[in-house]
């Protein structure tokens, strides 16, 4: 049997004015604001059980949320808390699982650091845990051969793009800034997914949209399933850390193709506008 919908949910204007009303006199407890709260949890009660957070919880989140002042001063105030309550459940796992407050799960910040626990291993941490390792070195071992650093890295990876149309100081930056994201993130992917829709990122180094994602996809790889294994759909950055050289991109036809359609200001690299 499907359950009854309280009648002030689905209309923006009757919503806001029970919230509001709620907001003013202070109660909260009443009995129609426990009958809104019950059924919003309700209906996030499966998004709830996939984010391993009680039933509980998951009222205490609705409730709070309610309470904002962007909620009912929101256009649509239920469109607003949904997103609210989806955006705290998710960052509410996240922070179960890197033992972090709410709020820094909110922002993102440790989403390539992993949560070590007592008990997630039969092994003792003084085993193996990075943190307990010593390097021993003898007499004449000069060790390995350290590889480039990021800003070495970059400046290469710039100079490949001078050489094909870019403004060199610019795609510097624009490689740099990649680059520091992709080493704090969990995969390439995710750094993928987290700068394109980053504008203010975009922002930063002048970049047209549209050039923006081809240099995206040119350094980190190609996300559609047509070029994904392919030695384009790699990426730059992933085609150096397997060995390859500057010299081994620069004699690639493809790559210094997607280099200069990539052009800020090109056909190519402008065609979306910024």
């Amino acid at each position: 049997m499907t359950r009854p919908t309280h009648p002030v949910i689905d209309d923006p204007e009757a919503f806001r004015e029970l919230l509001t009303r709620l907001h003013e006199s202070g109660e909260w407890d009443s009995p129609e604001a426990w009958a809104v709260i019950a059924e919003m949890a309700e209906r996030f009660s499966s998004l709830a059980r996939k984010h391993r957070i009680s039933a509980e919880d998951c009222c205490s989140v609705v409730f709070e949320m309610m309470t904002q002042s962007s909620v009912r001063n929101g256009r649509d105030p239920k469109a607003v808390l949904v997103t609210a309550v989806t955006t705290t459940l998710r960052a509410w796992e996240f922070a179960e699982d890197k033992l972090c407050s709410l709020e820094t799960a909110r922002r993102g910040e440790l989403e390539s650091v992993r949560a070590w626990r007592f008990g997630d291993s039969d092994r003792s941490l003084l085993e193996y845990h990075p943190a307990f390792t010593v390097e021993v070195r003898f007499p004449g071992d000069d060790g390995p051969a350290k590889g480039p650093t990021l800003r070495q890295q970059a400046e290469r990876i710039a100079g490949l793009f001078a050489r094909h149309g870019w403004d060199e100081r610019q795609a510097l930056d624009v490689i740099e800034v990649i680059l520091t994201r992709l080493s704090n993130s969990a995969s390439r992917a995710s750094a993928y997914e987290a700068l394109r829709r980053d504008d203010s990122t975009r922002s930063g180094v002048d970049l047209p949209k549209d050039s923006w994602t081809r240099t995206l996809r040119l350094l980190l790889g190609w996300p559609g399933e047509d070029l994904a294994h392919t030695r384009l759909g790699h990426g730059i950055l992933w085609r150096l850390a397997l060995g390859d050289t500057i010299e081994d991109l620069e004699a690639d036809e493809r790559v210094i193709a997607a280099i200069t359609l990539a052009v800020p200001g090109s056909l190519g690299g402008d065609a979306c506008g910024r």
